[in-house]
């Protein structure tokens, strides 16, 4: 049965991402991390997507 009003389906995962994504981007915007040791686990756990 169809209406005539198109279907919009929302990909609730590719929200997700993108909300995460757009907070990591805000999150790290402000700071600058100098110490090469801390900087690499930084990075590190990032990369892992564990935050």
């Amino acid at each position: 049965m169809s209406t005539g009003a198109t279907s919009l389906a929302l990909d609730i995962f590719a929200l997700r991402d993108s909300v995460i994504d757009k907070y990591k981007h805000f999150a790290t915007s402000f700071t600058t991390i100098h110490a090469p040791d801390i900087k690499v686990q930084v990075e590190a756990i990032y990369a892992e997507r564990r935050c």
